[in-house]
């Protein structure tokens, strides 16, 4: 059941303040301790965010799908968040453009 309102702002707060969230967030990092899309660039970066590749307000019942999470560092979440906020496709690298593949086949997956 989804206690929250993921439209809201304070509601998306609260969950990833949760204890739910930190103790999911925590495992995931021991389990992938790098950045995923850095590996995919030869880089060794530590992953220290985890990011939903579908928002948490589209599909709020994958907020927890280990297939909708992405460890990433700080730099390439910024970067994809950013370009996700943007909407913009055309400037995305080969590794960002396998990224949005993905996001489309878990829409369609509804």
């Amino acid at each position: 059941m989804n206690k929250y309102d993921f439209n809201k702002k304070e509601n998306r707060q609260a969950f990833y303040r949760s204890p739910e969230w930190r103790m999911f967030r925590k495992y995931i990092l021991a389990q992938t301790p790098l950045c995923e899309l850095c590996i995919d660039k030869d880089r060794l970066n530590p992953a220290t965010e985890i990011h939903h590749k579908v928002d948490i307000i589209d599909r709020p019942e994958l907020r927890l799908d280990m297939n909708n999470l992405q460890p990433l560092c700080k730099s390439c979440h910024s970067e994809i968040t950013a370009q996700h906020s943007s909407g913009s496709e055309k400037n995305m690298s080969p590794v960002q453009l396998k990224w949005t593949d993905e996001v489309i086949k878990i829409k369609k997956s509804k």
